[in-house]
């Protein structure tokens, strides 16, 4: 498959696009196209490199920066975390992803990279949001995880990098769920939303006969 064969990509005026949703309350994106280009359009934020974890058979999971034009790998299996954009200014933009597949294609002045998940790509802007604090509290339980394997990360790199991306995000759902309803009653609205999230959003996915017949405990995978 080219740039040309992925909707033309190097023909849409942005630096990076989230695909719709799945369904209507998703708190993220099931896809992202990000445009690296060999000079800014100056017309909108213009991404000049990408950072992403990917999974390595020789260091479990690493960091990848990924630049125009692009001379390595054209696919990758993206492991959970953050999912950085960075322009010439120094600016960024963020998201976060459960893991997935990534697929880099460079072309004339344009480098196209294409990330899709079965799990949600949660768009992060910085404010009070679902999908904000999901990925901030997915970290959480990610830190908490990587601190249980102190005196082992290359052991915690490598689960990371093998986790299922879908069973992870149904994990860290069933995991928040918990955590949060062991709180007393708040009086603060949005967390109030959030627990919201939390269960319509698992009742949803069973619904949709998606979730897991079966679901292990994070410990069980990180």
């Amino acid at each position: 498959m080219t740039i040309h064969d992925q909707g033309n990509l190097h023909k849409r005026d942005y630096g990076y696009y989230f695909h719709t949703r799945e369904y209507s309350d998703s708190p993220g994106h099931p896809r992202i196209d990000i445009l690296l280009r060999s000079a800014p359009t100056g017309k909108h934020f213009d991404p000049e490199k990408l950072f992403i974890t990917i999974a390595s058979e020789q260091r479990g999971a690493e960091l990848l920066g990924v630049n125009h034009p692009w001379s390595g790998q054209e696919q990758y299996r993206a492991c959970a975390g953050r999912v950085i954009l960075r322009d010439r200014k120094g600016k960024k933009v963020e998201a976060f992803t459960f893991g997935g597949d990534l697929r880099i294609e460079s072309e004339g002045k344009l480098t196209a990279c294409v990330l899709t998940s079965p799990a949600p790509i949660l768009e992060r802007t910085g404010t009070s949001s679902i999908p904000e604090l999901l990925a901030e509290e997915t970290e959480i339980i990610f830190a908490e995880r990587r601190a249980d394997w102190e005196s082992d990360h290359s052991t915690f790199k490598d689960r990371l990098a093998a986790a299922d991306p879908f069973i992870l995000y149904c994990i860290c759902l069933e995991s928040l769920k918990e955590k949060f309803e062991q709180y007393p009653p708040r009086e603060d609205e949005f967390i109030q939303q959030f627990v919201h999230f939390l269960n319509t959003e698992i009742n949803t996915l069973h619904e949709l006969d998606k979730w897991p017949v079966f679901l292990p405990a994070i410990a069980e995978i990180l």
